[in-house]
């Protein structure tokens, strides 16, 4: 089997640099995911079979990156990025002629077999793909749906002309997905707005788990509790994520600014379009405490110590039932107990492994607090050892393998 996998990838040796040109935050979960399949594939199809056709994930110039021209170059064997103006339209063009000539190079080195993975529904990949399966009709081309864009999406907050652009962009590259073979969709119901042809096929992915967290030593959890100035051994619930309102981010504050939950701390570590009214929160309430963005290792270590790890994000809204919520599976794995709403993009394997919000809040938070420690540190252990039996890097990957052999 062959395999070329196009995607959005912040090549390793390459990050550091990357982020000191980026003006904008990297999308380190994006490239985390990527990585990550990347490596289960290749337990499954061989390292030496997979190629990979890469765009640099990056904002334009100048606002957003500091380059106006992004080098196309090797980053390993059979690895490489391809080649861009750094501005809006020449960027998306001069990558989707580039792409277009590097499938066309690697089917003719490749004799049999050949298959395309693309990941998320990129209009310049996308349009590379879709002519050259109209010179070759025997390539066999997949792509990952992580989100639907469009109205269906989360608001990406862009009005005026970019809104405009970006919503005709987001419907073409849904009209173009009737010409892939094979999807991988993050949640069951994406299957019924996208125009899938008759004889596609597909599977469910809605996340992968990275790999399994040290458990972090006590003093270090210590010493990182110190640094942000928070209270060590009270009730803290915990949010690590993007500070937006459409995530609930604004009822989840409100809730700690109620008389019941005055002895239990939130704190939430993240930026979005919220971070005023939070950070202004925390100056105003002793048990709010706002942190901003903060190291992954210091995330990790915050969720050592929390009593409790949340996700606000109601089942509100037509998008929900086309995301599923990363970041609470990511929980999991921490050992500690996970509260969120039960979003219709929640598959019911899920169930018996967190903890759902009900009609308050704040009871939600109060109730799991007052549970047996002993129950709570048991399903816990449970929810951990199922994420990394069962949402490894080769298990969901190899789901992907098989969807592609069944052709």
């Amino acid at each position: 089997m062959n395999l070329m996998f196009m995607g959005l990838i912040y090549p390793t040796e390459e990050l550091k640099n990357i982020s000191s040109l980026s003006k904008s935050p990297l999308q380190m979960q994006v490239d985390n995911f990527q990585k990550l399949l990347i490596e289960g594939l290749s337990r499954h199809i061989g390292n030496d079979n997979i190629s990979i056709c890469n765009a640099l994930p990056v904002g334009t110039f100048p606002n957003h990156y500091k380059k106006i021209y992004l080098r196309g170059n090797s980053w390993g064997k059979n690895r490489f990025n391809v080649a861009a103006i750094n501005l809006p339209f020449f960027k998306q063009k001069m990558r989707e002629i580039l792409a277009e000539k590097a499938i066309l190079k690697w089917y003719k080195q490749n004799e049999k077999n050949r298959n395309i993975l693309l990941y998320s529904l990129y209009l310049p990949f996308m349009n590379a793909i879709v002519k050259a399966k109209e010179t070759y009709s025997d390539l066999n081309i997949s792509i990952i749906v992580p989100d639907i864009p469009t109205d269906l999406g989360l608001a990406s907050g862009r009005t005026g002309l970019l809104g405009y652009m970006e919503n005709k962009m987001g419907k073409k590259s849904i009209e173009l997905c009737r010409y892939f073979d094979n999807f991988i969709l993050l949640t069951e119901p994406m299957k019924d707005v996208l125009p899938l042809n008759k004889n596609a096929k597909y599977t469910v992915v809605e996340a992968i788990a990275p790999n399994a967290y040290p458990t972090p030593n006590k003093n270090d959890v210590i010493e990182c509790f110190e640094k942000y100035k928070l209270p060590f051994n009270k009730p803290t619930v915990l949010y690590t994520g993007t500070i937006q309102k459409e995530l609930g981010i604004g009822d989840l504050v409100d809730a700690f600014k109620a008389e019941k939950l005055k002895n239990v701390n939130l704190v939430l570590c993240g930026g979005g379009n919220m971070a005023s009214e939070v950070k202004s929160a925390s100056e105003n309430y002793g048990n709010i405490h706002y942190l901003g963005f903060v190291p992954r290792e210091d995330a990790l270590l915050l969720q050592a110590e929390a009593s409790i790890l949340i996700n606000p994000r109601k089942p509100e809204g037509e998008y929900t039932k086309y995301s599923f919520p990363s970041k609470s599976m990511e929980y999991l794995l921490s050992g500690k107990p996970v509260l969120c709403y039960k979003l219709e993009g929640i598959s019911a394997e899920y169930d018996d492994h967190f903890y759902y919000i009900g009609d308050d809040l704040a009871d939600s938070i109060l109730e799991i607090l007052n549970l047996n420690d002993a129950e709570k540190a048991e399903k816990a252990k449970k929810a951990k050892a199922f994420v990394l039996e069962n949402k490894n890097a080769e298990a969901q990957s190899k789901k992907i393998v098989d969807l592609i052999k069944s052709k």
